[in-house]
């Protein structure tokens, strides 16, 4: 890993986030790039301007009070940039000024000017009727990003991944994403628990589950593992609870990126699995990760 990109709003869970990129960065010898977003409001022309209108309207830049929380901004990323030395990682910041979406910014527009590695995310979680109304940067950066992404909670000092659970339905196995795993599980130094969960709905016999698993331990040369299958209600119920059983210290999971009509019908277990484990996740998008 050459560069790891940590989105900061100073909060409890972006610390969280950067400690984890700090522990990944002397293991890897890798640049942090430390990156926030100040969305700018618009003036009352924007809102009631028609929508064909709006590509002509100038952004504006003599916001005193959006300038001022730049100034701060900075300093404060500054602040978290001399720690970071004083540690000898190689470290740097950017700050933007965004006036559209906060997560395509860090998904999407970032991500690809740094051909950054691995996107590092402090993440609350959420339930209930705020999970379905609000959602957060997090979750949308989990469905959009053409880059690894890290979501991480609380995190102790004494950070450690030696047990990691890589759940898999056989059916969207990616050589990309098995790669990925493997190369996480040797960065650590950590046992691979191959998960299969096994739901009254796509019940398979554990002689099929297992040559399922043989043929993909096989093909892929996955070494320091074993595997697991795990009986429960759906998939999601199943991951969480073997982690919590085993003591997993980072959940690994394919998702499939879905958006609009097609993510509010169908969901994404790997979201969900985010909002409501304390273990940290990696996420890795299907449809657009590609290295």
């Amino acid at each position: 890993m050459k560069k790891l990109l940590v989105p900061t709003d100073f909060s409890a869970e972006a610390a969280s986030a950067l400690k984890v990129a700090a522990y990944i960065a002397k293991k890897t010898g890798a640049e942090i790039i430390l990156f926030n977003v100040i969305e700018m409001a618009l003036p009352v022309d924007y809102y009631r301007a028609p929508v064909g209108d709006l590509a002509t309207l100038p952004i504006p830049t003599d916001n005193s009070v959006q300038m001022k929380a730049l100034k701060e901004m900075k300093q404060q990323l500054k602040a978290l940039e001399h720690q970071l030395s004083e540690q000898e990682i190689k470290c740097k910041s950017e700050v933007d000024v965004d006036v559209d979406n906060v997560f395509k910014d860090i998904s999407e527009v970032i991500a690809k000017r740094e051909d950054v590695d691995l996107i590092i995310m402090g993440s609350k979680g959420a339930s209930g009727l705020s999970e379905v109304l609000i959602g957060s940067n997090t979750e949308r950066v989990v469905r959009y990003a053409k880059t690894p992404v890290l979501t991480v909670k609380s995190m102790e000092d004494n950070f450690k991944i030696s047990q990691i659970v890589y759940s898999t339905d056989f059916e969207e196995t990616s050589p990309v994403i098995v790669k990925k795993a493997k190369e996480i599980a040797a960065l650590f130094g950590a046992h691979l628990c191959l998960l299969y969960v096994n739901t009254p709905n796509y019940f398979i016999s554990n002689q099929d589950i297992n040559l399922k698993f043989e043929k993909l331990v096989t093909e892929y040369h996955i070494t320091n593992y074993s595997t697991h299958i795990y009986n429960d209600f759906n998939e999601e119920k199943g991951i969480l609870h073997f982690t919590k059983e085993i003591g997993g210290d980072l959940i690994i999971m394919p998702t499939n990126g879905r958006t609009g009509l097609s993510h509010l019908i169908n969901g994404s277990i790997t979201e969900n699995i985010v909002n409501h484990t304390s273990v940290p996740v990696l996420s890795l998008n299907m449809g657009k990760i590609s290295k």
